[in-house]
Formats: structure tokens, sequence, C-alpha cells
């Protein structure tokens, strides 16, 4: 009788050991399971992006190829007309293609980089003009944030101006600006060559006291109706900037910088009728004979045309996202047009 019921306990711990190695194996079936369709969903997603990231670059390639032979045409004399209908589409184009992918969105734009500031001074008479515009433009984004005014900002400004300079090694006295990039914590050394990448003035010494790091982010980023400072300087330009499309911020930056705000408005919107009129290659030189002398003797060099254009994609889905640009240059010399790509 006892051996009966040791037989069936033991045969009942059997099958409960069973079921808990059935229980396991079930659970861990499970897992690998739920792996393989966590994965495969990974897999899915990410194929989707490598494919619509192939068809955003080769979409950029394409717009590239066509942009630097309208370019060139526009630069040789052409009429400018399919180089600025094409321009003015491309948003549009990339908003349609997008509709038709499988999933993500595409946004870029095509834009004339000579109608932002050079923030790379070279070392001529035209430097110390485009150093003026920079601190006009400093101070002036400092007043539209309601970031302080006068002296002060204006010092300021200065102080920001001159160590951009010595940045690229076209500064003199820079003694204080060294001492500040040793003392950081990994600390660096002035660059001595030209800036890249606009995001590189986050890099570079600020004024004691002038700004903290959230106004400055906001005074490079922007914020409501307000450009910010990455959006009206470029580093892909040596200038001359393109009188015709000169951004709204720069041409008011042109006005000296003690002028009043309406002066500067004012200004802006002599140009900008000027700019609706029929003659645009000569008005600008009939409009100067106008001015008051001070306008003359602080405007940089300028021009009635484009040297620099820029070409920018991106593709957006989810948590994966990659931009693309493409910078083109004329050779004044050969007119030829030359092109360098940036892009993660």
């Amino acid at each position: 009788m006892s051996s009966r019921m040791f037989f069936n306990n033991h045969k009942g711990s059997e099958k409960g050991a069973v079921l808990l190695i059935v229980l396991i194996l079930m659970a861990l079936v499970a897992s690998i399971v739920a792996d393989i369709i966590k994965a495969s969903r990974y897999d899915y997603s990410g194929a989707a992006y490598l494919k619509n990231s192939y068809v955003a670059n080769t979409i950029l390639e394409s717009a590239a190829d066509t942009t630097i032979a309208m370019f060139k045409d526009k630069v040789l004399g052409g009429t400018f007309t399919d180089f600025e209908k094409f321009r003015k589409n491309y948003s549009n184009i990339l908003k349609t293609i997008s509709g038709v992918m499988d999933a993500g969105e595409l946004s870029g734009k095509i834009e004339d980089e000579s109608s932002r500031l050079p923030i790379n001074m070279q070392s001529n008479s035209n430097s110390t003009k485009i150093k003026k515009v920079l601190v006009s433009l400093l101070f002036n984004l400092c007043e539209a944030h309601d970031f302080g005014s006068g002296d002060d900002t204006l010092d300021n400004a200065n102080a920001y101006a001159n160590s951009i300079l010595c940045w690229i090694g076209n500064g003199t006295l820079c003694n204080n600006d060294r001492d500040y990039y040793r003392s950081l914590d990994p600390e660096y050394g002035l660059s001595g060559k030209h800036i890249q990448s606009t995001d590189e003035l986050l890099l570079i010494r600020r004024p004691d006291n002038w700004l903290d790091d959230d106004e400055f982010m906001e005074l490079y980023n922007g914020s409501g109706n307000i450009p910010g400072l990455k959006d009206l300087v470029t580093p892909y330009s040596k200038g001359p900037m393109n009188i015709n499309t000169l951004k709204k911020e720069i041409v008011m930056a042109l006005v000296p910088v003690d002028r009043s705000l309406d002066e500067k408005l004012d200004f802006y919107s002599d140009l900008n009728s000027a700019r609706q009129g029929n003659n645009k290659a000569g008005w600008f030189s009939v409009f100067m004979q106008n001015q008051p002398a001070e306008y003359k003797k602080n405007l940089p060099e300028l021009s009635y045309g484009s040297d620099t254009v820029r070409v920018t994609i991106r593709y957006n889905k989810g948590i994966y996202n990659s931009s693309l640009m493409e910078i083109f240059n004329v050779s004044s010399s050969s007119n030829s047009v030359k092109y360098k790509k940036y892009g993660y």
C-alpha cells in the first residue's frame, strides 16, 4: 500500500516537473518569438528607412545635377527664369514625392547663399565693413529679442565680433580668448581657420555677462517671427552679397548701428521697392547715388547676382532622420561651378 502511494506520488512529481519544464519552454519560446517579431518590426522599419533614405539621396543628387546646370547657365548669362522656377518649386516637388513614399517625409529648399552675411571675414578693407554689419546685426537682433540695448549691447556685440575674428585667425589682441579656451574642461584652442559650420559660433567665446546660455541659444536659433543668427550668416560664401536677394535683417544692418529703427526700416523699404522694378541689374547704382555718403562708406562689397547656392533635403521618419546639403560655388575666373556635399 505504502509502495503504491509512493509510486503515485513519484509519478505525480514527474508530471509536475514535466509541466514546469513545458511552461518554462513555452515562456522561452514566447520570449524568442516576441524578440523575432520585435526584430522583424525593427528590420522592416529600418529597411523602409534605408529604402526611403536611398530615395532621398537619389533625389538630392538629381536636384543637385539640375541645379548645377541651371546655376551655371544663370552665371553665364542665362535668363534666370528656369533656375528661379525650379528653385521656388523644389519644396513642392519634395512634398509631392513624400505623398507616394511608403513612410516618412521629405523637405528641403534651394537658397541663394549670397543673401546672407559671409561670416569668414577676409583680411582686406572689405572685412572691416563686414565686421560693422555683423556688429549692427547682433545689436539689432538683441533689441528684437529684448536682450538689452544701448552702449552695453553695442560693446558686447563688438567684443563677440572680435572673438570671431580671433577664432578664424584674422584678429589681434586675442590672448584673453586663448586663456578662456584653455581654462575650459576639456580645453581647446583657437581654430585659426575659416568657420566650417555656423554651429562653431556656439564654441566661440562670448563676452562676460552678455547673454546666458538660454538667451544666446534663442539669439542663435531665433524664436517666433524673429530669425536667428544661424539663418542670417553663412560660412559657405565669401561674398559679395546679392543685393537683389539680401535678407531683410542684413539690409537693416547695413544702416549704421546708431541710427533709429525707423530709419533702418525705411532703408529696407526703399531697397525692397527698387527690387520690384523692372531694372534689376542697375537700379542699385542709381539708388546709391541718391543716398547719404554715410551709407556708402559702411556698405561692404555688393553684387546684383549670386555666386553661391545651397541645396538641402531632409528625410524624417519617427526616430530616423537624415539631412544632406550641397553647396555650389562659382569660380569667377573660369565660370566653372564647384560643389561640396555635407550630410549626416
